[in-house]
């Protein structure tokens, strides 16, 4: 017959891919230069958009800085991270369980930042102090100072967080300080390559 239509099932219109939007994410670091330069620097490299990083300007006590993301918590977005040395701080213990009954995450380092650092040139060195974490860091990159360009250590990176992990072992520094040394930034990292479009 002239003028119908015959029947068929009609193609559904494109739909544009729908996801879920990326979560808003701030890390608030103990330290002014290192920590926050190296998550500029990945942050940069792997183009996120939605991860915020700032000084944590009370800190010098991580119980303080915990104190601190709670607040930012408030301010709407998704996830706060703190990240801290164990370093000479009595408190780090107490400041991880703070951290956990109010829903914040942490990164920590035994004893510092720079076991991090170290990680991308070479295995754990044994129980150390700061100092000497510092010192083993500048054999493995002459000229370390407090100032971090992530390219340095882009190219040990993955090596970094295999043996972070391997330190970490059942995901104590997910929880709390770990032993030294230890370094839970690796599961900072982690969380934010998720965050890649």
């Amino acid at each position: 017959m002239v003028g119908r239509r015959r029947d068929r099932p009609r193609r559904a219109g494109r739909r544009k891919d729908q996801r879920d939007p990326l979560p808003a994410i701030l890390v608030v670091c103990e330290g002014k230069n290192s920590e926050p330069q190296y998550i500029d620097g990945f942050q940069r490299g792997r183009r996120l958009k939605n991860v915020r990083v700032e000084f944590g300007k009370r800190a010098g006590e991580p119980s303080r800085l915990v104190e601190y993301a709670v607040k930012k918590l408030r301010d709407g977005f998704d996830e706060v991270w703190c990240v801290f040395d164990v370093d000479e701080h009595q408190q780090a213990r107490t400041a991880a369980e703070l951290a956990r009954k109010k829903g914040i995450r942490i990164a920590i380092s035994n004893p510092c930042f720079e076991l991090w650092l170290l990680l991308h040139f070479r295995d754990q060195p044994g129980m150390q102090d700061c100092a000497k974490v510092v010192t083993l860091l500048r054999d493995a990159l002459p000229g370390y100072g407090k100032n971090v360009r992530f390219r340095d250590y882009e190219s040990g990176y993955e090596d970094a967080k295999d043996r972070a992990r391997k330190l970490d072992g059942a995901g104590r520094t997910g929880r709390g300080p770990g032993p030294n040394p230890s370094t839970g930034f690796y599961l900072l990292m982690e969380r934010l390559e998720d965050l890649q479009e």
